[in-house]
């Protein structure tokens, strides 16, 4: 007997822009996930100075995109531009979801993606529609090192987004146990993050005379500990030369270049700005393998994508990297832990050449492609209608 289809309306607290297209890209792909799966539609809101009124795109693909264009408030308060505008908002979600209702499909199902701030309108429809919601989160908020959950206002409001769902997921088992410490009481589902496994693939690798390390992250030194990898790169430059690290990275490198400056280190340090994703998978293919020295992570989707492109990763224990990687795919070593770096480093430089790049992708193919996401959401789903 076919089951009645389910019919899902995503909300983003994040969401990839043009000066950011990386942000929020992990829960796009979740979206795409389940679209295949269900009639889905993402409802999204922007802000826009020059709007001379409201307008509504719908932009039909894998999923339906309905976007609310709103024109943003503008005064010389700040504190009234920022009260005015949260209003004007609020108002246009509710408007995208009447538009929904109107032309597309009833929901069944509000899937939130991260709690705030659109977990304060999964909440009102809770309320005002009895539309029930489901909470996907990333965020490393959860962290206990992180200092903005000092703020009452925030721990009250994403207690209360979770306490009000029907269904919680996180995408690794550490940040599970962060969000269980942190005093969310409701059962939480670990599903991991998907990576597009047609994008990040085996290619023939490129014939150098180089060892081709790789690193790919913001480079904000507080999350990435990119100043951590410069120490263990001057100590691995000092008995061996056949190596080149390749960083890509989203912001300047411009902190890091006086040490690279003073180690002599320019010849094996090169810096490649922000990349493409198709670009970004060359990068990976051409890299013997991948080095991260986080000293936080929610899930890394770069290691991820690093084994569906087959090569070996290095990275710390934090995230979902302890989940991801065993002696088949790469090394694990501890937080902040300079030595066992700069041993790992140099000791990969000369055998990562024996792992199996079928083996290593054949493993996320296994637990994080596309098909497999989606259907974990689906189950999720239908337990939610169940209660």
């Amino acid at each position: 007997m076919t089951q009645k289809p389910i019919h899902i309306v995503h909300l983003l607290s994040w969401q990839p822009t043009a000066d950011e297209p990386t942000k929020g890209n992990f829960c796009v792909r979740h979206i795409q996930s389940i679209a295949s799966l269900c009639p889905s539609v993402l409802l999204t809101v922007d802000l826009e100075t020059h709007l001379s009124k409201k307008t509504i795109v719908k932009t039909e693909g894998i999923y339906i995109h309905v976007e609310v264009k709103i024109k943003a408030f503008r005064s010389f308060f700040r504190y009234l531009n920022k009260t005015i505008n949260r209003y004007r908002i609020f108002k246009a979600y509710n408007w995208g979801l009447a538009y929904i209702r109107k032309n597309i499909f009833n929901p069944d199902l509000v899937h939130l993606h991260v709690a705030l701030p659109a977990g304060k309108i999964a909440l009102y429809w809770k309320f005002r529609y009895q539309l029930p919601y489901l909470l996907t989160e990333h965020w490393s908020i959860y962290n206990p090192e992180d200092t903005r959950l000092n703020k009452n206002k925030i721990k009250k409001d994403i207690l209360s987004i979770a306490q009000h769902a029907s269904a919680i997921t996180a995408v690794s088992a550490l940040l599970k146990e962060n969000m269980e410490n942190f005093g969310i009481k409701q059962t939480i589902y670990v599903i991991p993050n998907v990576v597009d496994v047609d994008l990040f693939k085996l290619q023939e690798k490129k014939i150098t005379t180089k060892k081709h390390l790789l690193h790919v992250s913001s480079l904000n030194d507080e999350e990435k500990n990119f100043s951590g990898i410069l120490r263990g790169i001057k100590r691995l430059r000092e008995v061996r030369n056949d190596f080149v690290l390749n960083v890509v990275h989203d912001y300047p490198p411009t902190e890091y270049i006086a040490f690279i400056e003073k180690n002599n280190l320019n010849e094996v340090i090169v810096f490649h700005g922000k990349k493409t994703m198709e670009e970004l998978a060359d990068y990976y293919a051409n890299s013997d393998f991948l080095v991260m020295f986080s000293n936080f992570e929610t899930f890394s989707c770069v290691v991820m994508e690093a084994l569906a492109c087959g090569i070996p990763v290095l990275a710390t224990h934090t995230g979902a990297i302890p989940e991801m990687l065993n002696n088949e795919r790469g090394i694990v070593i501890k937080l902040k832990d300079e030595d066992a770096l700069y041993e790992k480093m140099n000791f990969l430089c000369d055998t990562s050449h024996q792992y199996s790049p079928t083996t290593i992708r054949d493993y996320v193919i296994r637990h994080f492609s596309a098909n497999i996401i989606g259907e974990r959401f689906l189950e999720l789903y239908r337990q939610c209608q169940k209660e």
